[in-house]
């Protein structure tokens, strides 16, 4: 864990990263935190993935500090760890399912403005039957993928950038959208926020300040090609 402390509050963070050392991208937060699974050695590692980035204080809601905290980071892991070239995160959809079920009921177009030919209630339906067994995900993931694409790269606030808050935090702070994961999350939450879906941000040092001024000052969101090809998939 790495921590930003303030001198005047020593005794609590302002924001705190989580960062697991490992060799790929991780795309199951059960897989990343299972006690059984045996650790890696560190110096071999090719990924750091920050599964956890918080503010801890209110007051600074609005003040990012997580670009120079993540570029501290990324110093820091570079220096002591040479074989690690990627750092990504492994974050929550939060607001997905709440936004699908609201977007369902007002909207009667999203459906086949994306191609799609499920109707509203099967959608939902699909959702409701995950939570009990996820063993039905092979008939549901593609268009679930779909609609979550779209609700992470078009669904705009109300300032124009992206809907999704942990979305706009990444975003906001110089990432870009490296790929969405498919029962990343089977926690009963994350079935019920995101349909057990979870995405990876990228943070590229090198790209962190162009992204960052692309988003705030156009609301440009930057992703992989996998990422729209998931938007476009028939």
């Amino acid at each position: 864990m790495f921590c930003l402390f303030y001198y005047k509050i020593q005794n609590e963070p302002l924001i705190f990263v989580e960062v697991a050392l490992m060799d790929g991208i991780a795309d199951s937060i059960q897989h990343l935190l299972e006690e059984s699974v045996p650790s890696s050695d560190p110096n071999s590692a090719s990924t750091a993935i920050f599964y956890s980035i918080s503010n801890t204080q209110a007051g600074l809601s609005g003040i990012s500090l997580v670009n120079f905290l993540i570029k501290r980071v990324v110093e820091k892991l570079s220096q002591k760890f040479k074989s690690i070239k990627t750092y990504v995160t492994l974050s929550p959809i939060l607001g997905f399912t709440k936004w699908l079920k609201e977007s369902l009921s007002q909207d009667t177009t999203l459906l086949s403005k994306l191609n799609i030919k499920q109707s509203s209630a099967e959608i939902l339906e699909s959702i409701e039957q995950l939570k009990t067994n996820i063993e039905c995900e092979s008939e549901v993931k593609q268009y679930l993928l779909k609609l979550c694409a779209h609700y992470l790269l078009k669904v705009k606030n109300s300032s124009g950038g992206a809907y999704d808050p942990v979305a706009h935090f990444h975003l906001s702070n110089g990432a870009s959208i490296k790929q969405l994961n498919w029962m990343a999350d089977t926690s009963e939450k994350g079935i019920s926020q995101s349909a057990g879906m979870m995405v990876n941000y990228l943070y590229e040092l090198s790209k962190i300040d162009n992204n960052h001024e692309s988003y705030m000052v156009n609301k440009v969101i930057s992703c992989a090609k996998q990422v729209l090809s998931v938007l476009k998939g028939k």
